[in-house]
């Protein structure tokens, strides 16, 4: 898929309106309807603790697509770490999150996001490398395989009922510098910007 990086500037300044960002995704076959599950454990996130949970595998960390990736595998043997309180990091010759290397790790993230109000939200990642997010078990966004530091193309929910929503993310790093980062326009506002980390939570380990 051609790359556009005509929507990037909304991470400095305003880009009008959510509407503009979610008929561009539109226009890339992204838009999603949904929004009619939020957490079964109450829209005020009862029961659920700040951050989100990363299991770490490093057989596969070589890999040069996130389809090489056997994610039920990852998810059920990987090494679980402290949680992680946002996504907004670059890495340069340091550990990738906690997992004690600066390379060659794949990542699969989980936990619970909050969309407080009802309307549109646009979503735009910045990886390096491979990332997919989803959010109530949907796909908004794909930048899959192996790149510099860049933006993906943008997606986007409609939500019915505000709410803390199930978030996960597969992303994996193979060499070099490493980012992840997140990056949300709610309705009513004119700029993405990073999720911040109230907006974040997981379920604590039984």
């Amino acid at each position: 898929m051609a790359r556009s990086n005509a929507f990037l500037p909304a991470l400095a300044v305003p880009i009008g309106s959510a509407r503009a960002a979610i008929a561009g995704a539109a226009l890339l076959g992204l838009a999603l309807a949904g929004g009619s599950a939020a957490l079964a454990a109450g829209s005020d996130g009862a029961g659920l603790q700040p951050g989100l949970i990363a299991t770490y595998d490093y057989t596969y960390g070589g890999v040069r697509h996130l389809d090489e990736v056997p994610w039920d595998d990852i998810t059920t043997s990987g090494w679980k770490a402290e949680p992680i309180p946002f996504l907004d990091h670059t890495f340069r010759n340091q550990d990738v999150f906690a997992s004690g290397v600066e390379e060659k790790v794949v990542m699969f993230i989980t936990g619970f996001i909050h969309l407080a109000q009802p309307g549109d939200y646009a979503f735009v990642a910045k990886s390096n490398d491979g990332v997919r997010v989803f959010i109530d078990g949907k796909q908004i966004l794909e930048d899959p395989d192996v790149h510099r530091d860049r933006f993906s193309e943008p997606g986007t929910m409609t939500v019915s009922e505000p709410g803390w929503y199930p978030l996960d993310i597969q992303y994996f790093q193979r060499k070099g510098t490493a980012a992840l980062s997140l990056y949300w326009q709610p309705p009513g506002t004119d700029n993405l910007v990073p999720v911040p980390a109230d907006a974040y939570r997981h379920k604590p380990r039984g």
